[in-house]
């Protein structure tokens, strides 16, 4: 079974922008993404983009980070033969998330994702006793 552990200070690590683009390009390597994409910002709303890429409009919304979530952008380096290592290179607190064919919406999976991690730490973090009585006692008020 395979196991991933990230242990780095983030405080020493860049702010770094994150953008999910829909796109697939067949390249490795260094991008000077900054230099030929440049959104701008549209007139419908706070935190709403739109721009365009290789010709094709896009619409984008800027999702943010919980505050106790704090994203990370790695680099892989190789180790031995059997092993992969990941460098943390920067740090983010919200991903710009873009759509090409349709308006963002609670529907992207993208958007799905970051609530899942609301949902998930509901359904298994522990209870608390004292949260537990406190439940029950707001149960035996209604």
């Amino acid at each position: 079974m395979s196991s991933l552990s990230i242990s780095c200070d983030t405080n020493s690590l860049n702010p770094v922008e994150c953008e999910l683009i829909p796109c697939t390009i067949n390249y490795t390597g260094q991008a000077k993404v900054t230099s030929y994409f440049k959104p701008t910002i549209s007139e419908t709303g706070p935190s709403k983009y739109s721009a365009s890429f290789r010709g094709k409009p896009l619409d984008g919304i800027d999702l943010p980070l919980d505050s106790d979530t704090i994203g990370v952008v790695c680099e892989k380096t190789f180790g031995s033969l059997d092993t992969i290592k990941l460098k943390p290179i920067g740090t983010f607190d919200k991903i710009r998330a873009w759509n090409w064919d349709s308006k963002p919406s609670s529907n992207d999976v993208h958007v799905q994702a970051l609530q899942w991690l609301k949902i998930s730490s509901s359904i298994h973090d522990p209870i608390s006793p004292q949260r537990l009585l406190e439940e029950e006692e707001k149960s035996k008020e209604n």
